[in-house]
């Protein structure tokens, strides 16, 4: 009876980590893992020489960047702003 209820613990445990992070399902399981978001392949985002942000497929060379991981159905566009 023990063991049982360690097991279900154990098991409700790495359903919730998976519940409140989806990202960190692998991809071949997330394909037959109902209701899990679609992610998109890793973006990297970085600053330039002007200290403007950029956003690639692709690491920047020799600068420092931060990648990250987008649902599929999310924009990633940002709002044109009211002045243009």
């Amino acid at each position: 009876m023990l063991i049982a209820i360690i097991v279900f613990a154990v098991l409700g445990g790495l359903l919730f980590y998976v519940y409140a992070k989806p990202q960190v399902v692998p991809a071949w399981a997330r394909e037959w893992l109902p209701g899990l978001p679609k992610y998109t392949l890793p973006l990297y985002r970085w600053r330039d020489e002007q200290g403007r942000v950029q956003i690639t497929d692709q690491p920047p060379q020799n600068r420092p960047f931060e990648e990250v991981q987008y649902r599929a159905d999310a924009n990633v566009v940002p709002p044109r702003s009211a002045s243009q």
